[in-house]
């Protein structure tokens, strides 16, 4: 089997990238893979495995032509299935015109004949009326459509999508394996993080982290760390641009009375996934740093910043009162409260984390990729209807960045 894969890949983010090793995993224990095409901003940084050939595809802007559309249609025509996915690729919280970069890969699949599946994305939230309408015509085009929560399932009836078509499994990164625990001692040995005392783990993302939360977090690591004689340690999952976690962690470090320990170096998936389980308890922003602890039975304080984070501690098991809900309960108080919950409710975790396995497996094992032919008329359709999206939406996106950087006015 030869499959593409379209997904947030190569832009050094732990969380994607471990999602890429885990669906050409959950592939390969089913199928002969015979070639992986990964289609990506950044081609020298997609991991180095067997099988993967990464093919240069740019976000939409001054790039965008230098995109290897010879390349990309050669693979799309060689490929027994295009994989769109995994993570939260169908959104438009962070852009408008993350949806359509997606979608192009499809679109290209649905002309060539090419099978395409949605492979363990989050949906949503999707607000803009054009992004909804798009999203709602391409995912009725697909073989299949597996999404990773309940809730991102609820968010695709929404949208007007034939439920029959929708299934729900979990994120793929359940099925990953951690490094050697003695690799993992090592690295931490080597960072001067001895075991003398209890690990807590800290996944922060810069992303709605202001100064006050900051503050917030920094004196509840300390009261953990006072009070109950944790040793803090800041595990980054994100190493480029301004969403570099190494950066804000260290923001929050500096913040903390207590000693802090900052991981610098950028590891591979599995080796972050060992040092993850490697904690004793896990305060996570990241969503990847929550199912890595959920999936090492290792408890974890979650703080959801998106949706899709209070989704998966939902699927877990997780109660309301044992995590963060939204930035805005972010505070020591609040903290403490969760805290203390998840050390008094005895929770039922790893039964879930071995039915999330089971599912991620059975997704692929149950895949149907017979062809589906397409009339012309229903592909001319949807591709005026992306063509003028593409349009719209990149206006749209190069206001509100004229507008954030003050060149125009509200």
């Amino acid at each position: 089997m030869k499959i593409s894969i379209s997904g947030f890949y190569g832009s050094k983010n732990t969380g994607d990238e471990a999602i890429l090793r885990s669906i050409i995993g959950l592939f390969k224990n089913t199928y002969n893979i015979e070639k992986v095409w990964v289609f990506t901003l950044h081609p020298e940084n997609v991991t180095s495995q067997e099988d993967i050939e990464p093919v240069y595809r740019p976000n939409f802007g001054p790039k965008w032509p230098k995109t290897d559309f010879k390349r990309t249609i050669q693979a799309v025509r060689s490929s027994d299935v295009v994989v769109i996915g995994g993570g939260g690729l169908l959104q438009d919280a962070h852009s408008n015109i993350t949806i359509v970069r997606y979608l192009q890969t499809a679109l290209v699949a649905h002309w060539l004949n090419t099978p395409v599946v949605y492979l363990f994305v989050g949906i949503g939230p999707i607000n803009n009326p054009l992004n909804r309408k798009l999203t709602s015509k391409f995912l009725q085009l697909a073989n299949a459509v597996i999404v990773r929560d309940k809730e991102s399932k609820d968010r695709v009836a929404s949208l007007g999508v034939n439920q029959d078509s929708v299934s729900v499994s979990a994120d793929p990164v359940f099925s990953l394996r951690s490094s050697n625990s003695e690799d993992i001692k090592e690295i931490l040995n080597d960072n001067g993080i001895t075991q003398d005392r209890p690990l807590l783990g800290v996944s922060v993302r810069e992303f709605g982290l202001t100064e006050q939360r900051i503050s917030e977090l920094a004196n509840f690591l300390d009261y953990l760390a006072s009070t109950h004689n944790y040793r803090v340690v800041f595990i980054p999952f994100s190493f480029s641009g301004s969403d570099n976690d190494i950066v804000t962690s260290r923001k929050v470090e500096e913040q903390m009375n207590n000693d802090g320990h900052v991981l610098s170096k950028e590891y591979r998936p599995e080796t972050i996934f060992g040092l993850v389980g490697n904690m004793d308890i896990v305060v996570g922003m990241r969503l990847h740093s929550v199912i890595m602890a959920s999936a090492s039975q290792t408890p974890v304080l979650g703080i959801s910043y998106l949706p899709k984070v209070r989704d998966t501690l939902t699927q877990l098991g997780y109660e309301e009162d044992q995590y963060i809900k939204d930035l805005n309960e972010l505070s020591e108080e609040n903290l403490r409260s969760s805290f203390d919950n998840i050390l008094n409710k005895e929770g039922k975790y790893n039964e879930k984390v071995e039915k999330n396995r089971r599912m991620v497996q059975e997704s692929i094992d149950s895949l149907d990729l017979r062809p589906e032919p397409r009339t012309k008329y229903q592909l001319t359709k949807i591709s005026l209807l992306y063509l003028f999206s593409v349009i719209i939406l990149s206006i749209s996106e190069f206001i509100s960045l004229m507008r954030d950087r003050g060149v125009i006015d509200e």
